[in-house]
């Protein structure tokens, strides 16, 4: 009895272990816009699978994520090199410089600017009534 006890609580450990945790996705849909946060990533200690099955993808661990998210992006501030760099996971919310030019060029008439253009939606996003 006590071998079906500890065999049972061994498989529910190993099942609680590779039962799967979302390790990584998209943070903007498909297609992405070319500035703002892409992606974030999280370390995997097991198998890591990549599901793309939607209109985004998803990547599935099966095993232990481990460590904390790191997000992925072009800065919004950025003309000359659009690269896809490290970024703050709560970009551009905390972001003071991004905060004033947007509730600034809100008042102004349209541009051609893609910050001018994500200012509603990041406005409304981070709260910067």
């Amino acid at each position: 009895m006590h071998k079906l006890i500890l065999f049972l609580a061994l498989l529910a450990l190993i099942a609680a272990f590779f039962y799967p945790k979302q390790a990584g996705a998209s943070l903007c849909g498909q297609p992405c816009q070319t500035f703002g946060l892409r992606y974030y990533e999280q370390p995997c200690f097991g198998i890591k699978v990549r599901d793309d099955s939607g209109s985004d993808y998803s990547d599935i661990c099966y095993g232990r994520t481990y460590g904390e998210k790191t997000c992925y992006g072009v800065p919004y501030t950025e003309t000359e090199n659009s690269a896809v760099r490290q970024l703050s996971c709560d970009y551009p919310c905390r972001d003071s410089a991004i905060r004033s030019l947007c509730l600034h060029l809100i008042s102004l008439p349209q541009t051609e600017s893609p910050l001018h253009s994500a200012c509603p939606g990041l406005i409304n996003k981070c709260n910067w009534r």
